[in-house]
């Protein structure tokens, strides 16, 4: 059962200062993080390690490490508003790194609350070329993301969800057409086969 679409969202959640403001408001009821492949800058700059980091393209490095987003997500969880979690991924090499960090850290017993309760995690990339891309490759590809979600999520207990995304160029003012409507209805048709451990 997914969430009422009627929810307060932190979008862009992408540094600590951020998150903490969004855990703290009573109001927030989701948290959206985009993430990709960088650099901590809470680490000495000559040994930090390339990982998943809240970042928005073209940043590449952040205060916000994906480790650090569920450890304080996680515990925050317990006697406080429910909250929904977003994940924007920017690109594919940091989807499994992202992933086994939130089943490492449901593993905990501080995160017992967050596993029991009905906090939906949405799946969230840029896989479709929309107005302004039509003809050229979208962010990400999207069965490559599709396989790599599932291989990683068969093992968690949360309610999880899709959202998928189209990579726009807004500049053109192009609306989206039935080309666009087209593609996500054939890509939702597929996903009880794709993806059976979701099923």
């Amino acid at each position: 059962m997914l969430p009422s679409p009627e929810q307060t969202w932190s979008h862009g959640t992408v540094s600590r200062d951020r998150l903490e403001t969004a855990l703290s408001h009573p109001d927030i009821t989701a948290i959206e993080i985009d993430i990709l492949m960088g650099y901590d800058t809470t680490q000495p700059q000559e040994s930090r390690p390339y990982q998943a980091m809240a970042c928005h393209p073209p940043q590449k490095e952040s205060d916000l490490s994906v480790a650090v987003f569920w450890d304080r997500v996680l515990c925050k969880q317990h006697g406080s508003p429910l909250r929904h979690v977003k994940l924007d991924f920017k690109d594919l090499d940091s989807v499994r790194p992202t992933l086994a960090s939130l089943r490492d850290h449901l593993s905990q017993r501080t995160s017992r609350a967050f596993r029991t309760s009905a906090t939906t995690i949405f799946l969230n990339a840029d896989i479709f070329p929309g107005p302004g891309f039509r003809g050229k490759n979208a962010h990400l590809h999207a069965k490559s993301f599709l396989e790599l979600c599932a291989q990683e999520v068969c093992s968690l207990t949360n309610p999880m969800a899709f959202s998928f995304g189209f990579k726009v160029d807004y500049r053109i003012l192009e609306p989206y057409s039935t080309i666009d409507s087209d593609a996500l209805a054939t890509l939702t048709r597929s996903l009880s086969s794709t993806l059976p451990q979701l099923g």
